[in-house]
Order: structure tokens, then C-alpha cells, then sequence
């Protein structure tokens, strides 16, 4: 297991580690030709502080990794594809709905009102990304664009049990009786899409009258499984390998007379995936009542599926939950972003945690609340207490970025913990790199990378993604227009390699 530091301890250590990993960067530098791709692995993950390791990168292409190191953050290469079929990005009229993109950057989702289209893409690849398979809210289903090879889905789609058992959160007082059960009329009334999220096995859809549809896009894009909230659903999140779906609505209760959160927790089992039948007799969902009368407005997966944070929607709460057991979720960190009550705020717009799950990246649209880092485990940090016994945690501040400002709606962690991505309500794209202990002294560079579709709302924000070694950044617009990023493509000054506007130096 990893050495846990204090933030203090790694503050008072900092120029020590600064030595050490200066010199083992060095050392690396010298010996990259003549070490295997995993000695190097090896040898930089072993130097890292607890919470700041990179992760351990497969097939690691060691020219692609000169490139990267002399390249990273100020040059990239940009490639622009269009997915919506209307030529160059940014020709389309009409908005999409939704966007996504999977964990391993090599599936892209958009969604229209009545309909969705998953396709294939390969960062190393100058082929255009290819349709892999389409559908409609109808139940139809298809791997190409021509409506007479839709294939059609029956009518007796799944429907719900009559009883859900609810599993109060460890710090809700109170029990919950589920009354999510809807008839057939309810899926039928279902006539568009409103958000969804992407697996690179699943795509996930919700609709405006609280009806969660998951697709299994390995099989042409079938629909295997459905649930109906009683209320709309507001914030969707699908763990990275697909086997969990969270969706957060609200429930009247009327004893206390309030709109209480639930979280929803659908285990997507192998059974499920490759049912023959649109009935899900397989599992039922987990319903989670929240200690809060706030309505959720942002769920996001941890990236090993453990954790699943959660932000809300008039007082900017956010906190983090344990579902490693989905049957017994439990909040283990909650915390609160400053509150702007202006017309213009949104609150918290995204979250993303960083590998090993100890940090937290915290987006917002409000007055001066701009984009954080706060480690989700510092009160456990010297107290005796553990996640494991129950004990409430309280966020602490990492560090913050002032330069990208307070109205960012989209955030994506590098897969090498070094780097973040923002995207602005304006469309720009910046990219925050740092060394390993940059984020202690609040030493990091900030770059612009580019520019993508302005968004007015939260559900009009791009999706961004890493590719899973770290070369890349996608971002999706709502044009349907992908933009690729990519920091190895070549050496600064070779054919096609630009420089980014640099903002802030390390």
C-alpha cells in the first residue's frame, strides 16, 4: 500500500521530494532508451508521494513519450472530426441534447431529442470516427443510419417491482418508503432524451419523465434494461466498466413535507447485458436516500467504481460515497462550495476525482468560486479515524486556479494525475499541467489549448476526455464537432504541431 502524507508533512518535505524526484527525472531521461518500458514505469510510480502517482501506463510507446515530454503542455497537435454528418464541426444548426464520451476515449455518444448514435474513434488513427450503432426512443435499434434496418423493440419493456427497498445513507435519520413504480404508460410517454452517460460497453439515457433506458452497444445497440423514477431524473453517472448506473431524482416526503434527494444505484450484470428478453428479472436498483433537502445536480464515478461523489443544487453540498458494496452505500466526506443565489449561478457543474481516489476536482458556475482540489480524505489524516469506521470526513483545500476564472462547466483528470482540463461557459479550453509536488506549492502552468461550442446551461457543456495514456485531450461539443488534442504527435516545430497561448507559468 501507498505511504500516507499529511498535506503539512508533504509541505515541510517538499524540497527533499523536490531533490529526489528531480533526480530520478533526470535519471530517467538519461536511461529511456535503455530501460523496458516497465522499469521506467516502475521506477517513476515508486518515487511518487501517496495521492500524486501517476498511473501505471501499458504498452508505454517510448517515442511517443519523448514526444510527449518535450511537448507537454505547450504544443499539441489539433484534429477535427464532425459526428454529426454535416461536414466540417461547427455546420450543424441544431443542438444535440447530450454528449459523452467512454473511459477509454475510444466511443463517443450524442444524443438528439428522440434519438442517439454511439461511434467508434482512435486517437492514432486519420480515419474519421465510424457509426457503431444508433436508436430511438421508441425502442429501435440499429448499427446504421438507414431506418429500414432499425430493428424494433417490443412493447413489454421491463417494469418495475412493486416494492424497492430503500438503504438509508450511514448519516440519514430517517427511512424512506420507494414510490417509483410506473405503469407501461409511463415508458410509452417517454418521448425524448434529456441526459445521458456513456460505458464503453453501455450507453445510458434518461428522459424528461423519469425513464432510465441502458443500451447494450455490443449488441447493436439493444435495449436491456429499464427503469421509471417518479420523478425526472438530474444527474446520471455510469461507473467506468459499466457494471453500475447512478441516477439521482426527487421524492415528496410528506411527513416532513420536503423534496427529498434519492440516489438510485442499478447493478448491470452480465445477465442483464446478455438477456434475451427486455425483461429485467436480474437485479433491482438500490434506492439511497440522502441526509439533505437538496435537490442533486452532478453524480461522477470514481475510476475504479469505489467511490461516487455527488453535488447539489441550491446550497453547492457535495460529498462522497462509498459503494464498493452497492447493496450498503455510505457517505464518507461531506463538504459545501461558496453559495451564489444570483440568476447566473449554477453551482457545481462537474467533479472528477484523480487516480488513487484520494483527490477531488470541483468545477463551478458561480460568483468567485473558482475551480479546486480538495483532498476527500484530510480529516482522517492524523486523527486515528478511518474510512472504514464510519466517521464523517471533511474535505481540505489542495489548491485552486484563479486563472481559469468562475464559470467553468466541464473538468477532465489526466490519467497521469499531472494535469486537468477546463472547459468555460465561452468555449475555452484551458490545461493545467503541474510537477508532482505542484500542487502543494501551488506551482503549475496554465495553457490555452483551444476553443470548442460556448455553453449557456450546465446541460450544454462539452465532454471531455483523456485518452488512457495521457497523449490526448477529446473534447465533444454540442455541434457534434470532436476536437482532438494531441501533445505526442510531434516533436515543437514539426508539420502540424502548435503552440498553445500560454496563461500562467509554473
Amino acid at each position: 500500500m501507498a505511504e500516507h502524507f499529511t498535506l503539512i508533512e508533504l509541505f515541510t518535505q517538499k524540497y527533499k521530494e523536490a531533490r529526489k524526484v528531480s533526480a530520478i527525472e533526470d535519471d530517467l531521461a538519461k536511461d529511456l532508451q535503455v530501460l523496458t518500458t516497465q522499469d521506467v514505469i516502475q521506477k517513476r510510480n515508486n518515487s511518487l508521494p501517496y495521492g500524486l502517482e501517476s498511473v501505471a501506463l501499458e504498452q508505454l510507446d517510448e517515442e511517443a513519450e519523448k514526444r510527449f515530454n518535450a511537448c507537454f503542455p505547450k504544443y499539441r497537435k489539433r484534429i477535427q472530426w464532425s459526428l454529426s454528418g454535416k461536414g466540417i464541426a461547427g455546420i450543424r444548426s441544431k443542438f444535440y441534447t447530450a454528449m459523452a464520451l467512454s473511459p477509454s476515449a475510444k466511443r463517443a455518444l450524442l444524443v438528439e431529442d428522440k434519438k442517439w448514435s454511439v461511434y467508434e474513434l482512435d486517437e492514432e488513427s486519420n480515419e474519421p470516427p465510424q457509426l457503431i450503432c444508433t436508436g430511438k426512443v421508441t425502442g429501435e435499434y440499429s448499427t446504421g443510419r438507414d431506418p429500414i434496418t432499425m430493428r424494433k423493440a417490443p412493447l413489454n419493456w421491463p417494469q418495475e417491482s412493486d416494492q424497492t427497498d430503500v438503504v438509508p445513507l450511514a448519516t440519514s435519520p430517517t427511512s424512506h418508503s420507494d414510490t417509483a413504480t410506473k405503469s407501461n404508460e409511463a415508458i410509452a410517454s417517454a418521448t425524448e432524451y434529456s441526459i445521458a452517460a456513456l460505458a464503453d460497453n453501455i450507453a445510458v439515457l434518461a428522459s424528461p419523465n423519469g425513464v432510465l433506458t441502458v443500451h447494450n452497444i455490443q449488441r447493436e445497440g439493444r435495449p436491456v434494461y429499464r427503469y421509471v423514477a417518479p420523478s425526472a431524473i438530474r444527474a446520471l453517472a455510469v461507473s467506468p466498466n459499466g457494471s453500475c448506473v447512478a441516477c439521482g431524482y426527487t421524492v415528496y416526503d410528506s411527513v416532513s413535507d420536503i423534496e427529498e434527494p434519492i440516489i438510485s444505484l442499478h447493478r448491470i450484470t452480465p445477465d442483464v447485458l446478455n438477456s434475451r428478453s427486455y425483461y429485467n428479472t436480474f437485479a433491482e436498483p438500490t434506492i439511497a436516500a440522502l441526509p439533505i433537502a437538496d435537490p442533486i445536480n452532478t453524480l461522477t464515478f470514481s475510476n475504479d467504481g469505489a467511490f461516487l461523489a455527488c453535488s447539489t443544487i441550491m446550497q453547492s453540498r457535495f460529498m462522497v460515497i462509498n459503494v464498493s458494496n452497492a447493496d450498503e452505500p455510505r457517505v464518507i466526506m461531506t463538504s459545501v462550495r461558496k453559495i451564489d443565489n444570483s440568476n447566473e449561478s449554477e453551482g457545481i457543474t462537474s467533479m472528477r476525482f484523480f487516480p488513487g481516489n484520494r483527490l477531488l476536482a470541483i468545477t463551478c458556475r458561480a460568483y468567485d468560486a473558482i475551480p479546486i482540489i480538495v483532498d476527500v480524505m484530510g480529516s482522517f489524516v492524523g486523527s486515528g479515524a478511518t474510512e472504514d469506521s464510519g466517521t464523517i470526513a471533511n474535505s481540505t483545500l489542495v489548491t485552486q486556479f484563479p486563472e481559469v476564472g468562475s464559470s467553468v462547466y466541464s473538468a477532465a483528470v489526466s490519467p497521469r494525475g499531472n494535469a486537468i482540463a477546463f472547459a468555460t461557459n465561452s468555449g475555452q479550453v484551458y490545461v493545467v499541467s503541474y510537477s508532482r509536488l505542484g500542487l502543494v506549492d501551488n506551482s503549475y502552468t496554465v495553457v490555452q489549448v483551444g476553443k470548442t461550442v460556448n455553453a449557456n446551461k450546465i446541460t450544454e457543456a462539452p465532454a471531455m476526455r483523456w485518452s488512457p495514456k495521457g497523449y490526448t485531450l477529446l473534447v465533444l461539443d454540442r455541434r457534434g464537432g470532436l476536437n482532438l488534442y494531441n501533445f505526442a504527435a510531434g516533436m515543437p516545430g514539426s508539420n502540424g504541431t502548435e503552440e498553445c497561448r500560454v496563461i500562467q507559468r509554473a
